[in-house]
C-alpha cells in the first residue's frame, strides 16, 4: 500500500483572532500541529490544535507534499470535534476556493484496529521543533517547513496512564509509541506533531497523536486509537460519512492478508470474513438462474437427501474430516449444500481460498476468525503437494471444511492414494443427479416459468435446464461437424484440452488461439478473422424460452483468459478418447505459477497413462529435492518397469527424510521405504524385500498416526505375500494370521480392506500347502 505520507499529510494553525484583525497583547496564542488528509477536501487532527478556534477563530490547513511545492493555506470548518477521545475533523469551508486547496490523488487512509501488545515499525510524520511564523495580517505566513519522520514501537496496552499530562486530559484510550530515533530533546519540541498521524509499516493509519509522555525523557508519544473512537463516539462517525460520502471502514489488522488469501465474495467490510449466514449463495458456487419472471435464485426445493446430508456433516464435523459432496455438474450438490451448511452454521465465519494459495490458508491468524467453514467448491482446483497436509492441520484446527467435486474429476484424482480419497480423512457423500417425483412435484410450487416446468414434466433435471447443458451439448456437437467454420469447434476443444491437463487456471486467450492448429485436422493457422468469430461463437450466451442465460460454451475472464462450461466438461470426459496434444501439454507447464500447480499437472498426466509429460511435470521438484514429488517419481518408475531406478529414489528419500518429524514429509519417508519394499519384489529380490518390509514394521509398527500405521499393516500383509512368491506358505501363513488376529476389529476403512486381502491370501496359502 502506498504511504499515506506523499500526499495526505496536512499542517494546520488555528487562531482565535479574526482573518487580518490586529493582533494584540493579550490574545491567546495560536496554535499549530499536523493532520491526515481523509477523502477530497477533509482533515483529522487533534482536538487540542484547534480548540482555540472552535468560537470564532481561524483555522487553516495544507498540504504538504514531499518533493513539491506546498500549497496555500485553506481556510477550514469544523465539522465534527469530540473532546473525550481529543479528535476533531475539519473540511475545507469555501468550496470554490480550489486554488488555495490542492486534492490529493491517492486513495483516502485505511484505519485499522489493532489487537495484541504491540505494533513494530510503525510511523509518524509531522513538524517537529518548528513554530509558524505569523505574517502582518496575524496569520501564519506562507513559508515551508520541513517535516520529520520517526518510527518506532506502538504499545498497545497502555490502559492505565496518568490522566494528565502535560497539563492535557488525555482521550479515553490511548496507544503509547515508542519512538527509536529521530525525536526533539523538550516535550515542546514535539508541540506541532500533535494531530499527526500513526501509520503501520503497510501504510495503514492507527491513530492521532495526542501529547508526548514527559515521563519519558520525550521519546514515547500517546497515540489516540483511531478505531476506538470511531467506535465509541457517533458524532466522529457521522463526521467521516460526511467527508467520505460513506461510513469509514476499518480493517481488522490481518485483513491484508486475508483479502490476498480469500476470494472477495466472503470478505466483508472489516477485512474478516463474513458469516455464512451474511453470504450470498453466489459464495458458495451457486449459479444463479437467470429465468425470466423469477428470482435470480430460485426458491429451494427440498431435495430427498437433505436428511442423509445433515447427518452426513454432522458425523464429519463430530470426526474432524471434510466433507465432500461427488456429483455431476447441474446435479444442485452445492446449492443443496450451502442451504444445509447456512441454516446449521450461520454464526460460523466462511472462508473461501484462492485456488492457488490454498496451501498458504493457515497463515491466517485462525484464533480470530474461528468458528469457520472452509468452503472448496469444485476441489479439483485446490489439489497440490502439500493438500492433504493444509486440510489436516485446518481440520486439527477446529475448522469445518466442505468441499464439492464432480464425479468425473474425482476419478481423475485417483493415483497414489489422493487425500481425497482417503477414508480417514475425507468423509464422501455422493450426491444424484437425477430428481425423484416427489422433488419434481415440489419444484412446480417454487417456479412459474412454462418452458421450464415443461422441462422438468419430462423428468429431467432442473438444474441441467437452467445451466442450459443440453443447448450447449448440441451446440457444441453441431460446430464438430462445420467444415466451413472449423476453429469454432476446434477453439473449445483446445480449453476443454486445457483444463484435462489438470490447470485449475483460466488459459489466455493468446495461448489458446496460438494453439488452434494443434489438431490433425488443422494444418493452415486461421486469420484474425477466422479467431474472432470462434471467439465471439464461442462466449455467446445461449439464449430462449424464457431464460435469460449467462451461459455459454466458454466465457471471458478479465477479458483476458477463457474458461469452459462445468457442464460442458462433465460431457466431454464422458466420451473423450483421444489423448492431449503435446503442445497443451508443454503450454500447461509453461503457464504453472507454483509447485503445487505443477505437481497437479503430473497427477493428471499420470492418470492419463502419459507417463511422459508425468515425468517433465515431476522431474524439476523431484531434481529439486521435493520429497512428494520424489516419491510420486519413484512410483511412476515403478509403473514404467524401471524399478532399479525407483529403488534409487526411494533410497535416497530415506536418507535425506526418514528422520523428518514433519508430519507431512515423515508420511512420505515411510510411504517411500513401503514403496521400495514393493519395487523389490517387483524387480524379483523378494528376499530383499521382505526384509524391507520388516523394517517398515519395526520402525513403524507402533507409529498411531492413521497414515503411518495403515502403512505398517500394509507391509506386515505384503510380506505374508513376498514369502508367498518364495514358496514359503508355511512361514506366510501365521503373518497373515497375525493381521487378521491383529487388526480384526479395527473399524478404518482401508484397514478392514487390508484384513480382508490376508484373508484371501491365507486361503490361497493353506490351498497351496495341501496341493
Amino acid at each position: 500500500m502506498t504511504s499515506p505520507w506523499n500526499d495526505r499529510l496536512a499542517q494546520v494553525w488555528a487562531g482565535s483572532h479574526k482573518p487580518r484583525a490586529k493582533v494584540l497583547a493579550d490574545e491567546p496564542q495560536s496554535q499549530a500541529g499536523t493532520g491526515v488528509i481523509i477523502g477530497d477536501d477533509g482533515v483529522l487532527t487533534a482536538r487540542h490544535v484547534i480548540a482555540g478556534a472552535l468560537n470564532g477563530g481561524t483555522i487553516l490547513a495544507r498540504m504538504v507534499k514531499q518533493g513539491a511545492t506546498t500549497s496555500s493555506w485553506a481556510t477550514m470548518k469544523v465539522i465534527s470535534h469530540d473532546l473525550d477521545w481529543d479528535l476533531a475533523l475539519l473540511q475545507v469551508d469555501d468550496p470554490k476556493s480550489d486554488n488555495q486547496w490542492q486534492k490529493p490523488n491517492s486513495p483516502s487512509p485505511q484505519v485499522v484496529m489493532l489487537d495484541g501488545d504491540a505494533e513494530h515499525n510503525c510511523e509518524v510524520l509531522g513538524f517537529p521543533e518548528t513554530a509558524i511564523q505569523p505574517s502582518e495580517s496575524g496569520l501564519p505566513s506562507e513559508d515551508i517547513y520541513q517535516s520529520e519522520q520517526a518510527l518506532g514501537t506502538l504499545l498497545l496496552t497502555n490502559q492505565a496512564k496518568p490522566a494528565q499530562t502535560n497539563k492535557k486530559t488525555l482521550p479515553k484510550r490511548t496507544f503509547l509509541l515508542d519512538v527509536d530515533r529521530s525525536h526533539p530533546k523538550t516535550s515542546k519540541g514535539w508541540q506541532e506533531m500533535s494531530g499527526s498521524g500513526v501509520i503501520l509499516s503497510a501504510g495503514r493509519l492507527v491513530g492521532v497523536v495526542a501529547s508526548v509522555d514527559q515521563e519519558r525523557d520525550t521519546h514515547r508519544l500517546f497515540v489516540t486509537p483511531l478505531a476506538d473512537a470511531i467506535s465509541d463516539s457517533p458524532g466522529l462517525a457521522e463526521g467521516f460519512t460526511k467527508l467520505l460520502g460513506h461510513p469509514i471502514p476499518v480493517e481488522i489488522e490481518a485483513a491484508p492478508l486475508i483479502e490476498e488469501l480469500l476470494q472477495g465474495v466472503c470478505l466483508g467490510a472489516s477485512g474478516l470474513p463474513i458469516t455464512l449466514g451474511e453470504a450470498e449463495l453466489e459464495a458458495f458456487g451457486v449459479k444463479r438462474a437467470n429465468i425470466i419472471g423469477e428470482p435470480a435464485y430460485l426458491d429451494y426445493t427440498k431435495r430427498d437427501q437433505d436428511g442423509e446430508l445433515t447427518k452426513a456433516l454432522d458425523e464429519a464435523i463430530s470426526s474432524h474430516r471434510m466433507l465432500l459432496i461427488v456429483g455431476s455438474s447441474a446435479s444442485g450438490k452445492s446449492r443443496s449444500m450451502a442451504e444445509l451448511a447456512k441454516a446449521k452454521l450461520a454464526n460460523y465465519h466462511l472462508l473461501c481460498p484462492k485456488a492457488t494459495l490454498f496451501s498458504q490458508l493457515l497463515e491466517l491468524p485462525l484464533d480470530s476468525i474461528k468458528p469457520a467453514v472452509v468452503w472448496l467448491e469444485d476441489v479439483e482446483n485446490y489439489v497440490g503437494l502439500n493438500f492433504k497436509g493444509t486440510i489436516s492441520e485446518l481440520l486439527s484446527e477446529g475448522l469445518v471444511v466442505i468441499g464439492t467435486i464432480r464425479q468425473n474429476q474425482l476419478e481423475m484424482h485417483k493415483p497414489f492414494g489422493d487425500a481425497k480419497m482417503h477414508k480417514t480423512l475425507v468423509l464422501q457423500k455422493e450426491w444424484s443427479n437425477s430428481w425423484s417425483k416427489k422433488e419434481r412435484s415440489e419444484l412446480q410450487n417454487h417456479v412459474k416459468n412454462k418452458a421450464l416446468r415443461q422441462w422438468v414434466k419430462k423428468n429431467n433435471s432442473p438444474s441441467v435446464w437452467c445451466a442450459a447443458g443440453t443447448e450447449l451439448a448440441d451446440k457444441l456437437r453441431i460446430a464438430k461437424s462445420n467444415d466451413d467454420k472449423p476453429y469454432r469447434y476446434q477453439l473449445v476443444r483446445t480449453v476443454l484440452d486445457w483444463y484435462r491437463t489438470g490447470n485449475a487456471r483460466p488459459i489466455a486467450i493468446a495461448t489458446a488461439t496460438s494453439l488452434l492448429t494443434e489438431s490433425i485436422a488443422l494444418s493452415l493457422a486461421p486469420d484474425e478473422q477466422e479467431v474472432s468469430d470462434a471467439l465471439t461463437w464461442a462466449t455467446e450466451p445461449v439464449v430462449g424460452k424464457g431464460r435469460m442465460s449467462s451461459q455459454s460454451l466458454l466465457s471471458k475472464v478479465d477479458d483476458t483468459y477463457l474458461k469452459v462450461h462445468n457442464y460442458l466438461q462433465d460431457e466431454d470426459a464422458k466420451s473423450i478418447t483421444a489423448e492431449v496434444p503435446d503442445a497443451i501439454w508443454r503450454a500447461t507447464l509453461d503457464a504453472v505459477g507454483s509447485d503445487d500447480e505443477r505437481f497437479t499437472i503430473g497427477l493428471f498426466a499420470c492418470n492419463q497413462s502419459n507417463s511422459k509429460w508425468a515425468e517433465s511435470a515431476w522431474r524439476p521438484l523431484s531434481d529439486g529435492g521435493n520429497s512428494r514429488a520424489m516419491l510420486t517419481m519413484g512410483m511412476l518408475c515403478s509403473e514404467q518397469g524401471r524399478h532399479k531406478d525407483a529403488i534409487a529414489i526411494y533410497d535416497e528419500v530415506i536418507a535425506r527424510f526418514g528422520d523428518d518429524p514433519t508430519p507431512e514429509t515423515h508420511e512420505v519417508a515411510v510411504g517411500a521405504l513401503f514403496s521400495k519394499g514393493a519395487a523389490l519384489g517387483q524387480y524379483g529380490q523378494h528376499e530383499a524385500a521382505a526384509e524391507v518390509y520388516d523394517e517398515v514394521i519395526a520402525r513403524f509398527g507402533d507409529d498411531p498416526t492413521p497414515e503411518t500405521h495403515e502403512v505398517a499393516v500394509g507391509a506386515l500383509s505384503s510380506k505374508g505375500a513376498t514369502l508367498g512368491e518364495l514358496g514359503r506358505f508355511r512361514d506366510a501363513v501365521p503373518i497373515f494370521n497375525a493381521v487378521v488376529n491383529r487388526f480384526g476389529d479395527d473399524r478404518t476403512p482401508e484397514i478392514r480392506e487390508l484384513v480382508v486381502k490376508a484373508l484371501l491370501a491365507k486361503g490361497i496359502a493353506l490351498e497351496e500347502l495341501i496341493a
